[in-house]
């Protein structure tokens, strides 16, 4: 079973309030997603973690597609993204959402979900997860998007 066909456990979800519309929140989340996790760096991580998913980022992006470590599930422009993966350590899958309240503010949000099996699973969900590093890096990943969708006008 595919990891973001599955039911995986809980690990966190964090939001932020944007001063913009969904459509430029939506097009800040892309571009940013792009950039950050098709970088070298990322391409190096998800070849050195086992990540079943190593091929080049598939621009644009859209459902079935790929970037490094993870796989498109849900591309439904301005209000979800989910992205699925799995590496030598876990299966996890990473959920966008994207909530107008009105023309010019966005709630962003991003949950994540997982599973670690076994011993070297249980260390990786420590090293991950308990030490606080997924949920400081999916932070500044969205305080990113919001100031970019912000500097780049409101929809």
């Amino acid at each position: 079973m595919v990891a973001g066909e599955e039911d995986l456990p809980f690990i966190d979800c964090h939001s932020v309030e944007v001063e913009a519309g969904p459509q430029a929140t939506w097009d800040a989340l892309i571009e940013v997603l792009t950039r950050s996790l098709g970088s070298r760096g990322s391409k190096l991580a998800a070849r050195a973690l086992g990540c079943t998913e190593l091929g080049k980022t598939d621009l644009p992006l859209a459902e079935g597609g790929s970037i490094p470590g993870f796989r498109i599930v849900t591309f439904a422009p301005t209000t979800q993204l989910t992205l699925a993966g799995e590496d030598r350590f876990s299966r996890y899958r990473l959920g966008f959402s994207l909530e107008s309240a009105t023309t010019d503010q966005t709630t962003l949000a991003a949950t994540t979900s997982a599973a670690f099996p076994g011993l070297h699973g249980r260390l990786f969900r420590f090293l991950v997860v308990g030490s606080g590093a997924h949920a400081l890096v999916t932070r500044r990943l969205l305080k990113t998007v919001g100031r970019s969708a912000a500097e780049g006008g409101r929809n």
